[in-house]
This record gives C-alpha cells, sequence and structure tokens, in this order.
C-alpha cells in the first residue's frame, strides 16, 4: 500500500485536484469506504477523487504500475514544456509551477509555491487591466482564454508574455482551478515595434516626399497614395483606394485607355520602365488644368512575376508658368540688346566721328599756331638786345616766356593727339633701365643741385626692358622733373628703383614732395590737370603725365600714383615689359 500511498502524495501535491490525460478507460477501486474515491472518465480525460491516502484497482499490480508511469510522463513533460506552466487555485494561490515560468516570474520553486498570482504586476494587454479581470468573467466549459499581458520584472525589466488559461474542474463540472500557459513574447513584441517604427519611418518618408507616389494592382485598382498625390490632385486616399476611378477623374477617355493598355501590355511582357518623364496634362478635382510630369515602373516579386505598378509625378505647371515667363522676358530682353547694341553702335560711331574730329582740329590748330610762333621765337630775343631801357627788358622776358609756353604746350598737344590715333609706331628695343635711368638724370644734375634735392638711384644691376627708346626718356624725364617740381623750395629726396612684378618691371619714382590727396590721386592723370591749383606760373602745361600715361600704355604697361596724403610726398610707378636674362 506504500506505493498506492506515494501516488495519492504525489496527486495532491501537484493539484490536489485528480486530473490525469490518458487513455479512455475506466478504472476500478475499492477501499475499506467505498465512498472514499470516485473515479470516471470525461472526454477522454481520467478524473480522480479521493479523500484520503489509498487508491484501489482490481488488477492491482498493473494498473498502479500504468497510473506511476503516466504520472512520470506527464511531470517530465511539465519541467520540459517550452512555455511556462503553472497550477492555481480558484483564489489565485499558487499549486505549482514548473521552471520556466519560475524564471520568467524571478522566483524559485520554493519561493512561488503558495503566492497568490493575482497580486504579480501582471496588466492585461495594452489596456492596463490587472490580471484577476481575466479570471472573474465567466468561461465555457471547453473553453481556452488567451491574452498579451505586460509583466514588470523586479521593478525594472518589462516583460512581454502570452498568457493561456484553461479551466480545471471536478468530477461534478465545478472549476476548482485554472491551468495557465505563459508564452515569453518579449523579443517578439520588440521586433514588432521595430517593424512598426520601420514601417512608420517608410509611411513618413512616402508621405512627405513632394513627389507624387502611387502604387497600383494589375487591373490599375490604387492601393497606396500619399500626401502629395492629394494636394497635386485634389483627391483624398478615401476618395481613391481601392479602385481604378481615379484615372477617369483625371484624364481624358482616351488618355485612360492610353495608360491602361500601356500597363498591362508592358506588364505581360515584363518591361520595367515604361513612362520616363513623360508630360502629361491633368484636370484636378476643382477643375484646375496641371502638367505632370510623369514616371512609372512595373512591380514584380521575388518570382519575377508582375504584382503592379507605381507612379511617381512631379507638378511641373508654376515651372513651366514661370519657364513661359522667363523666355518671354528673354525675348524682350534680346530685343532690347539687340537695338541697345545698335544704339551702341552708333554712338560709338558718332564718338569715334568726333574724336577724329577733335583730333585734327588739335593738330590743325597746332600747326596753325605753331607756324606764327616760330618767327615771334626769333624776333623777339633780338628786340629784347637792341632795347636799352630795363622795363623794355622785362617786359620782353614776359612775352619770350609765354611764347615759349605756347611753342611747348602746341607740341605736347600735337603729342597727345598723335597718342590717341592709331598713325603713332613705337620702335621697340631692348634697353638697360639702369643706364636710361643713369643718363636721364646726369642730364636733370643742375635741377637736382639748384634746388637742393638729393637723387638716389637704387637700381644695382642691369635689368633690359622692351622699350622705345625716345618715349622712355620721355617717360623718366617727366616723372622726374614733376618729382623736383612739387618738391619744396627748401629741398627733398627722390629715390628711383625697380622690381619685377607679375613678369613686367616696375619702376617707382618716390619725392619726398607736397603730396596727394585722395580726389588729387584720381584726377592726376587727367588733361590739364595740376596737383597744386595755387601755383599758375608757366612751367606745367598740364599735359605732361597725361602723355606720360599714354606712352606707358602704348608700352602694354599700367602707372599709377600712390600717397599718404597733402605733405607725405608722392610715388609714382610705372610698368614696363621685362626681357628675362
Amino acid at each position: 500500500m506504500k506505493k498506492e500511498t506515494d501516488i495519492v502524495k504525489e496527486l495532491r501535491r501537484q493539484e490536489k485536484l485528480g486530473i490525469l490525460r490518458g487513455k479512455s478507460q475506466e478504472i476500478q477501486t475499492e477501499s475499506e469506504d467505498p465512498e472514499n474515491i470516485e473515479c470516471r472518465t470525461i472526454n477522454d480525460t481520467t478524473i480522480l477523487n479521493y479523500k484520503n491516502d489509498k487508491l484501489y484497482s482490481n488488477n492491482n499490480s498493473k494498473d498502479f504500475i500504468n497510473l506511476t508511469k503516466i504520472i512520470d510522463n506527464s511531470r517530465m513533460l511539465f519541467e520540459l514544456s517550452p512555455e511556462g506552466i503553472a497550477i492555481i487555485d480558484r483564489t489565485g494561490t499558487l499549486l505549482d509551477a514548473n521552471t520556466r515560468i519560475c524564471n520568467w516570474l524571478g522566483y524559485n520553486e520554493v519561493d512561488l509555491h503558495g503566492k497568490n498570482f493575482f497580486n504579480f504586476p501582471l496588466i492585461i494587454g495594452r489596456n492596463k487591466l490587472p490580471v484577476s479581470k481575466l479570471f472573474s468573467q465567466e468561461i465555457k466549459d471547453d473553453e481556452i482564454i488567451s491574452q498579451e499581458v505586460t509583466y514588470i520584472k523586479n521593478d525594472k525589466e518589462i516583460l512581454f508574455g502570452m498568457l493561456h488559461v484553461s479551466p480545471i474542474r471536478s468530477c461534478d463540472m465545478e472549476i476548482t482551478g485554472f491551468l495557465l500557459m505563459i508564452s515569453d513574447i518579449t523579443n517578439i513584441i520588440a521586433a514588432e515595434d521595430e517593424i512598426n517604427k520601420l514601417r512608420q519611418f517608410h509611411e513618413n518618408v512616402i508621405d512627405n516626399a513632394n513627389v507624387w507616389l502611387s502604387v497600383m494592382d494589375l487591373e490599375s485598382n490604387v492601393i497606396l497614395w500619399n500626401k502629395a498625390a492629394e494636394t497635386i490632385t485634389g483627391y483624398s486616399r478615401e476618395e481613391v483606394l481601392g479602385h481604378c476611378k481615379i484615372w477617369g477623374w483625371l484624364l481624358p477617355d482616351e488618355e485612360t485607355y492610353k495608360i491602361n493598355r500601356n500597363t498591362k501590355d508592358n506588364i505581360y511582357n515584363k518591361r520595367k520602365i515604361f513612362t520616363n518623364n513623360y508630360e502629361k496634362i491633368i484636370k484636378r478635382k476643382d477643375g484646375d488644368i496641371r502638367i505632370i510630369s510623369w514616371n512609372s515602373r512595373v512591380l514584380f516579386d521575388n518570382l519575377n512575376n508582375p504584382i503592379g505598378n507605381i507612379v511617381l509625378g512631379q507638378d511641373l505647371t508654376d515651372q513651366k508658368k514661370y519657364e513661359e515667363k522667363i523666355k518671354k522676358q528673354n525675348i524682350e530682353l534680346n530685343n532690347l540688346n539687340k537695338n541697345l547694341e545698335e544704339k551702341v553702335q552708333d554712338k560709338t560711331k558718332e564718338i569715334k566721328h568726333l574724336l577724329h574730329q577733335k583730333d585734327e582740329f588739335i593738330t590743325q590748330l597746332s600747326h596753325d599756331l605753331k607756324t606764327p610762333l616760330t618767327p615771334l621765337m626769333v624776333l623777339l630775343p633780338m628786340l629784347k638786345e637792341k632795347t636799352k631801357a630795363q622795363n623794355d627788358k622785362e617786359a620782353f622776358d614776359v612775352v619770350i616766356r609765354n611764347v615759349f609756353f605756347m611753342k611747348d604746350l602746341v607740341k605736347k598737344t600735337i603729342d597727345l593727339a598723335k597718342l590717341n590715333s592709331d598713325k603713332i609706331k613705337f620702335s621697340l628695343e631692348p634697353l638697360n633701365i639702369k643706364e636710361e635711368i643713369k643718363n636721364v638724370i646726369k642730364n636733370n644734375q643742375i635741377l637736382f643741385e639748384n634746388n637742393n634735392i638729393n637723387m638716389i638711384n637704387r637700381i644695382k644691376n642691369p635689368i633690359k626692358v622692351q622699350a622705345d627708346k625716345l618715349h622712355l626718356t620721355e617717360i623718366l624725364n617727366n616723372l622726374i622733373t614733376n618729382a623736383i617740381k612739387y618738391t619744396p623750395r627748401g629741398g627733398g629726396k627722390i629715390i628711383v628703383d625697380a622690381v619685377e612684378h607679375e613678369n613686367m618691371l616696375k619702376i617707382s619714382i618716390k619725392d619726398t614732395g607736397i603730396g596727394m590727396d585722395p580726389r588729387q590721386q584720381k584726377q592726376i592723370f587727367d588733361e590739364f590737370f595740376k596737383a597744386d591749383d595755387s601755383r599758375h606760373d608757366l612751367d606745367s602745361s598740364g599735359l605732361g603725365l597725361t602723355i606720360t600715361k599714354k606712352i606707358v600704355e602704348k608700352h602694354g604697361g599700367q602707372i599709377w600714383v600712390e600717397s599718404k596724403g597733402k605733405g607725405k610726398g608722392s610715388t609714382f610707378s610705372f610698368t614696363l615689359p621685362m626681357i628675362k636674362q
């Protein structure tokens, strides 16, 4: 009987209910008290009800060995189940649980036994209802309730599970407890969340794309319609999804037929691209006409079977209007430019004619003035020698000085007129700039001494330039005599230097004279401009620097002046083509 007693204790330890899944057979039992144990089969389930530790059967040994095997196999399946399994009574008290559910709940088997399942931080689904609500509802005979639950493990870790609840009934079919099975779906929920996030991301990308995007099935029924498509066409998703009427609304019947025919033809022939940047005119819901750049592609599954097609459309209406406006403006601008060019050509021709007339007039006037000046320049000095009175001699000096000034002015005017024309030709040759400057300094030595000027030539090495000898001498003479002229009477210093400047030779002549303000620096090379407005002597015609600038430019060089202001001197610099050794 010890074996019989152990079996009963085993049954009590598990459910204190006697439920065994076995063959559909009736087991005969006998006892000192016939009322002690009842055994019957209901729906292939052998149900035992007992009141003490004794269990009897007509074929004692064989029946009890089979029963022991059934219990052992059941326990093994109970422990090795990949799901968490537990048994509770009607009040929620845990009677038994396998290792997996203990681990999932965060308890060992000893600590978990006797705890109330309803008190665990389990929440039903996403409704945040306590798990006890699940057991308060009426459960039908064969009903198995399944519900997703959320469990907060150790107050920090959140787990998700699928809870299956099956009622345990007594011999009289009263619910005496529940069989629980929990599947851990935490990783599944996490994966679903990631998939949902990715799906939401893709939906956001599609919806926020600034191009019309729609997808159709093989019958041209719309299955995707983004916000840009709604904006461009005026039709909402609700109006277009699930059918192909939209194409008849947007396009003329003939065009709709053409699209459907081309779509089916290309799907049949498995062509991937069948329209590319094709401009199409559609009629919006509000009747507005829009120009659309149309692109579409056939969609295929993994087996290369066509499943539909995707359409991309971009509204070109505003762009076309803008392009048309630009085109119109360009035509007007071209016409204006053409007229302006003709006017400029006419004006240029007129100006050239006037300049030519001016040069001819100046040349003729200069010759006309030069002719009578020649005898005056000869006769006036002779008449001065014959005059005895000192006052008359002084008067003759004034007249002679003015005649020579007139001669110089006429000469420079003729020179400037020649430089302004294309008739003058330069005889360019290699010249040693050091020697040319040395000669000019030597020729003006008396002026340096008379004006107490220290002349410094810093050019030590022979450097050759390509220049016209006579005109180079004129440039140097004009700049050096100009520096002497505007140096204070108490004396000063003039420095000549030369450095290589962008494949050209830059020659500079620096003085310690009266200097110039910014306005004077801008006008210094203008015709008849004089830097010192207070000086009205006849030493300057106001054309020397203008002529110098013309000569430098005829050589392909540039000339400029720099000064830090009044009383701080000036530096004239010019460039000439350099011949590298």
